[in-house]
């Protein structure tokens, strides 16, 4: 693992011990996973887009790969954003991505309701489209080389 992987994953208590590769085939930093006794392996996923981390929950059963949650943390303060919680959810990238759309949408309307800010809706649709589809389609590696310099070196 480079450096600047352990250093931004650190930030967020992932890699204690340097413990994620990134995966060219899911474009993804996968963390080690443990096997149950059912035989079960649960693992995460780390994604980046720009000022954010994606940390999937991931759990491989014999016959099917389910998602059991999905965190989103503001790269520059640490902070868990939102969070969503699975119970036998099927694994895939475009469920995933509409998860993530859907869930930073749902954020930036509350925030907005909150502080009593109008904004456009299919604006806000747009520009989280594109910033969630560059996540799932830019190398990760590519991605964490500047979301470390924009926020590591702040």
């Amino acid at each position: 693992m480079q450096s600047n992987e352990i250093t931004l994953f650190q930030k967020f208590g992932l890699a204690k011990n340097g413990n994620f590769n990134y995966s060219e085939g899911v474009n993804a930093f996968i963390g080690n996973g443990f096997t149950s006794n059912a035989g079960n392996t649960y693992m995460n996923e780390i994604r980046l887009m720009e000022g954010l981390l994606i940390k999937e929950d991931v759990g491989q059963g014999y016959a099917h790969t389910f998602v059991n949650g999905i965190r989103i943390f503001d790269i520059k303060t640490k902070q868990l954003l939102c969070e969503k919680g699975y119970h036998k959810t099927y694994y895939s990238q475009s469920y995933i991505k509409s998860e993530v759309k859907a869930m930073l949408t749902d954020l930036l309307l509350t925030a907005s309701r909150e502080d009593r800010i109008s904004i456009n809706l299919l604006d806000v649709e747009n520009h989280i489209n594109m910033l969630v589809n560059n996540a799932f389609n830019i190398d990760q590696r590519q991605m964490l080389m500047q979301q470390s310099q924009k926020f590591l070196n702040a």
